[in-house]
C-alpha cells in the first residue's frame, strides 16, 4: 500500500508471483489501492497503458468493474 504511487515496483512485485491466477489477481488489487488513491479511474486508465503487456487485459478488465465507483 505505501508504494501505491509507484507502479513499477508494484508491477515487478507482482510478476515475481508463481501462477498467473496470482499475478493478475496482484495487479487486480493494485489497480483499485491506485485507483482509491488518486480518486480517479482515468489515473488507472493510465495505469494499465504503462504496464507489461501481460497484465494489460487483467488491469483492463479492473478497471472496468469499478467503474461504477465514479
Amino acid at each position: 500500500k505505501d508504494k501505491v504511487t509507484k507502479p513499477l515496483v508494484i508491477e515487478n512485485l507482482c510478476a515475481k508471483l508463481k501462477t498467473k491466477e496470482d499475478r493478475h489477481a496482484c495487479i487486480d488489487g493494485a489497480l483499485g489501492l491506485y485507483i482509491a488513491h488518486f480518486g480517479s479511474l482515468a489515473e488507472g486508465k493510465k495505469l494499465c497503458s504503462r504496464i507489461k503487456k501481460e497484465f494489460t487485459v487483467s488491469c483492463t478488465a479492473a478497471l472496468k468493474r469499478r467503474t461504477y465507483l465514479f
